[in-house]
């Protein structure tokens, strides 16, 4: 049986869809990316997102790549981030997978585990 990252379009499809994830995160004022110019927005630390995401992903899809940055908890912690926030980040991936190929009842599955990580993304009294 196939892992859900091979379902997904393995290596290659992922790495489209993680690039167009995070341009279009970048792009969606909604999702506020640098946390009101906070954060840095250069290339390396693009790539560094692009990366960190990919492996990320794979390892919640049983993908080949493990999983080498800090826990979710620790990279999100003082960033603040609100309910609508995570909502608009979850539609951009949702928007990705859509974009590069993904049928539907596959999305439902990867938003799902998206979505399964909001109580540890998601500032307490954040809105």
């Amino acid at each position: 049986m196939k892992t859900l990252w091979e379902q997904l379009g393995d290596t290659p499809n992922m790495e489209r869809i993680v690039n167009d994830f995070v341009d279009g995160a970048i792009a969606d004022p909604a999702v506020n990316y640098t946390r009101n110019g906070r954060f840095a927005l250069d290339e390396a630390a693009i790539n560094f997102t692009k990366k960190r995401s990919l492996e990320f992903i794979s390892w919640a899809t049983g993908g080949p790549f493990q999983y080498s940055g800090r826990s979710i908890v620790d990279i999100h912690r003082e960033m603040h981030i609100s309910n609508s926030e995570f909502d608009a980040v979850r539609e951009v991936f949702r928007s990705s997978l859509q974009r590069n190929g993904i049928r539907g009842d596959l999305q439902d599955i990867v938003v799902a585990k998206v979505e399964a990580t909001r109580s540890l993304i998601v500032a307490p009294n954040v809105e």
